[in-house]
């Protein structure tokens, strides 16, 4: 096995890089010509964990104070509707402006509904790999010289109709995204594998206790509330395979800590939170809001919203946030009627912008709650938090 594969179920399967360390080895490509005068066929881009990934450069011309430097996407085993797209930079310097400005090319996406993590207007590049794009670049000019990267997919538009970017309202292209930089196979009984194998190995410490995230969000988000990162297990979209993994294998309890797009789900009784396998985020918002009496029009307004994080911010100040805990208390129904309350189970509702929205269990009572003490019950009380 080399460094770039993962085993699964004894086989190997290779990994792959994002279409943000895609953008980023191109404008680093273009970057290190426009200095040096190097036409470099191969670059090393710094990831966000701090390791570094050589990525080759497909094709690379310099015009001037213009440089144009483009990389074939390699999605891994895991491949996509993105995999094999010429993701391209042309970086050209300007002394009048000062640091990197991000310039929308053909094939990328501009954002032009509300609820995303880039805002109405802004080209389709999310937050890590604008900071991947602005190090990179400022690693090699520093932070006052300034230019322009134009980010360019030649082929992106036709690309984005394969995905969900027309529904979420990003128009005309593809997004450049990823949280980690690399692309980790993900062939669904696989990945599951994977889940559970590691699982098993965090039980092998001695563990009973432990922490459910859906992914990098989660897991950021649970160890801002004081939580061990060795109590952390991420479920992707599998949550119901691994709260029966939990029952399976004796684990005592759970928190699940869940982004209100993910955990509104649970709340509905959907065990696999992958959009193209279930969804009914919109209509169980609904449902709940009616429950707590909301008028019609605020219901209505809330379900033909675009995003969940959408949805967040139009119901701050409404009145009506009560509706967090209402989901979150019936996603802890869900959860333990799912492992016939052989777990004893906890869960935690935030938005994607860091904002706790409800807890079925007072934060000050989590450390205690996650303690292995060796018995069989939890010896404190479950609560809930004021929203």
């Amino acid at each position: 096995m080399t460094s770039n594969q993962v085993q699964v179920n004894g086989k190997f399967l290779r990994m792959g890089f994002t279409t943000g360390t895609a953008a980023t080895a191109a404008l680093y490509a273009a970057g290190v010509c426009l200095k040096t005068g190097q036409f470099l066929d191969c670059v090393e881009v710094t990831l966000p964990s701090g390791a570094r990934l050589p990525v080759q450069i497909h094709s690379l011309v310099l015009d001037h104070d213009t440089a144009i430097a483009t990389v074939l996407k390699d999605g891994g085993d895991d491949i996509d509707v993105t995999h094999g797209l010429e993701i391209g930079v042309r970086l050209t310097l300007d002394p009048l402006q000062v640091g990197l400005l991000l310039v929308r090319g053909e094939g990328v996406g501009l954002v032009t509904k509300k609820g995303l993590s880039v805002a109405v207007g802004e080209i389709a590049v999310n937050p890590v790999p604008r900071q991947m794009l602005k190090q990179h670049f400022e690693a090699l000019f520093g932070s006052a010289q300034g230019a322009t990267a134009e980010v360019f997919v030649p082929e992106g538009a036709e690309a984005a109709l394969k995905t969900f970017n027309p529904k979420l309202g990003i128009e005309g292209g593809i997004s450049i995204i990823g949280t980690t930089g690399i692309v980790t196979p993900m062939s669904e009984e696989a990945f599951k594998h994977s889940l559970a194998l590691e699982l098993k190995q965090k039980i092998e410490t001695g563990r009973s206790n432990f922490v459910y995230v859906f992914g990098n969000y989660g897991s950021a988000f649970a160890m801002a509330q004081g939580i061990e990162e060795a109590q952390i297990v991420k479920t992707s979209n599998f949550i119901g395979y691994m709260l029966d993994e939990a029952a399976a294998n004796g684990i005592k309890r759970i928190l699940i800590v869940g982004n209100i797009g993910k955990l509104i789900k649970v709340s509905g009784g959907i065990f696999h939170t992958h959009s193209h396998v279930a969804d009914g985020r919109f209509e169980i918002l609904g449902a709940y809001l009616a429950k707590c009496r909301a008028p019609y029009n605020l219901i209505e307004t809330c379900m033909a919203l675009n995003t969940m994080e959408e949805a967040v911010e139009y119901l701050d100040g409404s009145g009506y946030e009560g509706v967090y805990q209402l989901l979150a208390d019936r996603a802890k129904v869900r959860a333990v009627e799912h492992v016939r309350k052989k777990v004893e189970i906890e869960c935690l509702l935030f938005s994607e912008k860091n904002k706790l929205l409800a807890s079925t269990i007072k934060i000050e009572a989590i450390k205690e709650f996650m303690h292995d003490t060796g018995s069989g019950h939890w010896a404190g009380q479950p609560g809930t938090i004021d929203v």
